[in-house]
């Protein structure tokens, strides 16, 4: 089954299972913005609205979950720090600065090949080292990492979202967006059958952020928005993601939080691709991560074969850079969940690094359109420009790895960038 087919089968439970007429003006409240989509982006974005009043409007649904347990040196991490302050949580405080990926290769965990290049050197070589859409996830220069990895923060958010009541949370699909002095949305009601009505139901706001599809926001009924040259002019080129989340048995206290292989390749397979994983909640999870071509999505067989070779290439990793901490049957793994997210990233992220998120404003409103395909980074730094992020230098952060030239490439301890477990 294909992405948008399910998340049209999700939509018509939504409806099936919501009040008649839709949202009341109970749940509304005062509602002053309305952020739709699911992805870290529109994440960060409700947390900063949410004591303003904000409709979450999930969209498609689709999204990336942060593939690794550090995020890039930018203002896009300023953000993060000052939105989950503001949900009182910790372990944001004094990230490190450095290197927290390793990469398996000759059945140990090394620096990854990027480090070996001088910094300003990395960009021009990053089509030598990285695949192009895994640059969604990865940043060749250094990175942040808190005592909370991404993955666990994502989930920590929504948790405190989910009961703020500042957040309205809705699955029903918005159907038109109208420009003019407060920006009209059109969302999907239902009638006493729990079938779509035939007229939405329309709330107003002065602000939206749109962190969704482009296919999704070009199906809308939003005549002025789509004539925008800055709209109508934007060409996507995508891929799709793989994503993997498992508990397993033992766990992995130690282990490298973030680590990359390259799996055996196939003739239809891309030259230079990774898998990339995070261990989570101190080795007792992990996240694994794989972008895919538009010829792997389509063919199910191929996505079932893939996961059978990411928990063997798993198993490989952790039994022979881990020995010590390893029995001698294979990893054990339970509570797994897949996800597959067609035509999610694009195919070269740097496409999005001088984007402007401000389509359209006017003095009493205001529409931006975060475009979340080019990564959880790229997306935040998008968010900073509309003056959430402090213009504080990042100068102001500790270093704690040495530069790859002196860094162990054992990929153990804390003073070759990677972090100690928790």
């Amino acid at each position: 089954m294909s992405r948008r087919k399910s998340q049209t089968q999700a939509h018509t439970q939504s409806l099936a299972q919501a009040p008649e007429g839709g949202l009341s003006s109970t749940q509304l409240g005062p509602v002053q913005h309305a952020v739709v989509g699911d992805g870290f982006g529109a994440l960060l974005a409700v947390a900063m609205l949410r004591s303003e009043g904000v409709l979450w409007i999930k969209g498609s649904g689709a999204r990336l979950v942060p593939p690794l347990s550090s995020l890039g040196a930018t203002g896009g991490a300023i953000l993060l720090e000052r939105a989950a302050a503001r949900l009182g949580i910790d372990g944001v405080e004094n990230p490190r600065r450095g290197c927290f990926v390793r990469e398996f290769k000759n059945k140990a965990l090394q620096l990854p090949p990027w480090t070996q290049v001088p910094a300003e050197m990395r960009a021009d070589a990053e089509d030598d080292l990285l695949w192009a859409p895994e640059l969604a996830w990865v940043n060749t220069s250094d990175s942040l990492r808190y005592s909370r990895t991404l993955p666990e923060l994502d989930e920590m958010i929504r948790a405190r979202l989910a009961s703020d009541p500042g957040v309205l949370q809705t699955d029903l699909p918005l159907r038109s967006i109208e420009l003019g002095d407060r920006i009209r949305l059109g969302i999907a009601a239902a009638d006493a059958q729990g079938s779509e009505a035939i007229e939405p139901q329309v709330v107003e706001v002065r602000s939206v952020i749109y962190a969704d599809r482009i296919e999704e926001l070009r199906a809308l009924d939003a005549k002025e928005l789509l004539k925008l040259d800055t709209v109508k002019n934007v060409r996507e080129s995508k891929v799709s993601v793989l994503q993997w989340m498992t508990s397993h048995s033992p766990g992995l206290p130690g282990a490298a939080e973030s680590v990359c292989v390259s799996p055996p390749r196939e003739e239809k397979e891309a030259l230079g691709r990774r898998l990339w994983g995070s261990v989570l909640d101190g080795g007792r999870r992990s996240l694994w991560t794989m972008a895919l071509s538009p010829e792997e999505f389509e063919d199910h067989n191929d996505i079932a074969k893939k996961l059978r070779k990411i928990r063997h290439s798993i198993d490989k990793i952790f039994s022979e850079s881990f020995v010590d901490q390893m029995e001698k049957s294979p990893l054990q793994f339970g509570d797994e969940v897949v996800r597959v997210e067609q035509d999610l990233i694009l195919d070269d992220p740097r496409d999005l690094t001088d984007w402007e998120p401000v389509v359209w404003e006017k003095e009493t409103a205001r529409f931006v359109w975060l475009r979340e395909a080019g990564g959880v980074e790229r997306s935040l730094e998008q968010l900073a420009k509309l003056g959430w992020s402090e213009a504080v230098s990042l100068d102001r952060l500790p270093t704690t790895a040495e530069p790859a030239s002196q860094a162990s490439e054992s990929g153990a301890g804390s003073e070759s960038g990677e972090p100690e477990a928790k």
